[in-house]
């Protein structure tokens, strides 16, 4: 049995909803829509880690071949009908509505982008956002107790069908095995007497590898930086691509800015952070907080890779936090054991890898 923390990546703000920011608010609406930001990631995050531990002990039960009834206590909640887990959905899908309701955030998209029955679902208010949320934050944790366990569905089937036929949230569609059978990628095959031909999408993998939040040797206002892994394997150019945080911090990048297969860029608050390793500078107009901030990258309004990184990520003054180099993956750059400060020195003084493959983390 393959086993990690059922707690990794849970520290990856929600949203998989996130968009391109809308046009200027008042400080009033301002004020409401970061309200409801912060009320959508808390919402995000207590149903990943509440799903995930109830998932983990109802997989556990079952991997481990413990008597059956045992196993059907560790697994009852995930298969009745009002018990706890879907009262405790409801409020907080309610909460969540209510605190929305005023002003819904300025990123909001038009559509639901997550993982989840909600996929594609237009969002034309707070009770849209608010299933969009719980949807994509269930479906989340079913992906991820299946990537602790390896193959789960097989040995949960067995026990009991319900296992798999239950929804979370009591979501119609938003199944365990609906969760995981899911594909965000679509093929298109064509089949004659003789051929078949299946034609894939191409696939731009975009990582967040490298976060300098904290440099010594320059002031935040020039020394801040953040590197992007292209994992893709074509080339990509990242003009009128957005970057934001939760909040109001944002950019659009406006020239060309060239970006190889496996290659990296940098992106700083000035020519002299990164060592002078830097691709392109976006001044003040995003800062990275010291304690808890995320990045997150778009393009056309859809999130290519997103990184909420809080108290429990690696954080040294002086030195970048870096993404193993094991683990460049938009999904395992969510959680905090992936990172470490790096150790590679840099022209300024400060530690870090610009433009460069990382060493492992211990």
């Amino acid at each position: 049995m393959h086993w990690r923390s059922p707690l990794a990546g849970l520290f990856t703000t929600a949203l998989v909803v996130v968009a391109g920011l809308g046009p200027a608010a008042t400080a009033a609406e301002a004020s409401s829509a970061a309200r409801c930001s912060r009320r959508a990631v808390w919402t995000h995050n207590r149903i990943l880690t509440v799903d995930t531990r109830s998932l983990a002990r109802c997989a556990t039960a079952v991997l481990e071949e413990s008597p059956f009834e045992s196993a059907e206590r560790r697994c009852r909640d995930l298969r009745t009908a009002g018990a706890g887990l879907d009262r405790r959905d409801a409020r907080m899908r309610k909460r969540l509505a209510a605190s929305c309701e005023d002003n819904l955030p300025l990123w909001l998209p038009p559509a639901c982008t997550g993982p989840g029955a909600a996929r594609g679902m237009r969002i034309t208010g707070a009770g849209d956002m608010a299933l969009c949320v719980a949807a994509s934050s269930h479906c989340l944790a079913a992906r991820s107790i299946q990537s602790i366990f390896g193959d789960i569905t097989e040995p949960l089937a067995l026990q009991n069908s319900g296992n798999l036929a239950f929804e979370f949230g009591q979501l119609a569609g938003n199944s365990f095995s609906n969760c995981l059978g899911a594909t965000l990628a679509s093929t298109t095959t064509s089949t004659t007497s003789t051929t078949t031909t299946t034609t894939m999408p191409r696939t731009d993998i975009v990582v967040i590898s490298e976060i300098m939040a904290d440099p010594r040797a320059l002031p935040d206002t020039r020394g801040e930086y953040f590197e992007l892994w292209n994992g893709s394997d074509h080339a990509l150019d990242l003009e009128g691509w957005m970057v934001s945080d939760l909040g109001s911090d944002s950019f659009t990048i406006k020239d060309p800015l060239p970006f190889p297969a496996g290659g990296r860029v940098v992106l700083a608050r000035s020519e002299d952070a990164a060592g002078g390793r830097v691709d392109y500078v976006y001044g003040g107009s995003m800062t990275l907080a010291n304690s808890n901030d995320e990045i997150i990258v778009m393009r056309d309004g859809t999130v290519l890779d997103m990184v909420a990184y809080g108290s429990l990520f690696p954080r040294t003054a002086g030195h970048s936090m870096e993404l193993d180099d094991g683990l460049l993956d938009a999904l395992e750059n969510d959680s905090a054991s992936a990172w470490c400060v790096s150790a590679l020195s840099m022209a300024d003084g400060d530690y870090g890898s610009p433009q460069e493959s990382a060493t492992p983390c211990p």
